[in-house]
This record gives C-alpha cells, structure tokens and sequence, in this order.
C-alpha cells in the first residue's frame, strides 16, 4: 500500500491529460484560477481566467516572516472575469470546458 501526503503530480498528470483531450480551439473557463497553474496544458484552447483578485499576497510565503512589511503579492495570472464566479456576464453555453481545482 502507498501513501501520500501529497499527490499533487497525480492531479497535475490526471488534469493535464483531460486538457490535452478538448478539441482544439474549445473555449474553457479556468474558475478560481488563481496563479492559472494549468494554463500552459491550455495552448491548444481558447483560454478564460476567472478568480476573486482580492487577495494582496500569499500567505504560504509569509508563515516564518509575519511582521514584513514589504509582502510578496498574490501571484494571479492575467484575470478576464474578476470577481464572483456567478457575476460573469456571458449567456449559457458559452463555455465549451470549466476548469475548476
């Protein structure tokens, strides 16, 4: 029996091959895409980024420096749709593929 802490690669393999099986030019919505870890598996599509933006800095960088004043920001990708997911302002169907991790 195996054991994992953290079985990040077999999400990132298990993703990117679901990516790499959408037809060529699908329109997808990364939803919470934060730092768009998957958008590189995504130069076959017609690529959308979604998340809040509101966060200012990353936190898993600040847990040994609480009192720094000159904090790391949160590392978005470039957002198309910032805000609540459900405000984005497209008709039904729009999306051919969500992405959502």
């Amino acid at each position: 029996m195996r054991w994992y802490l953290d079985n990040q690669y077999e999400r990132d393999q298990f993703v990117t091959e679901q990516l790499a099986a959408l037809p060529k030019g699908s329109l997808i919505l990364d939803a919470g895409a934060g730092s768009q870890r998957y958008r590189q598996s995504c130069s076959h599509l017609q690529y959308r980024a979604q998340d809040l933006g509101k966060y200012d800095r990353d936190d898993k960088q600040q847990l040994g420096d609480r009192t720094s004043r000159t904090r790391p920001r949160y590392p978005y990708g470039p957002l198309d749709y910032e805000g609540d997911i459900w405000g984005i302002q497209e008709e039904d169907a729009t999306f051919d593929a969500i992405l959502c991790t």
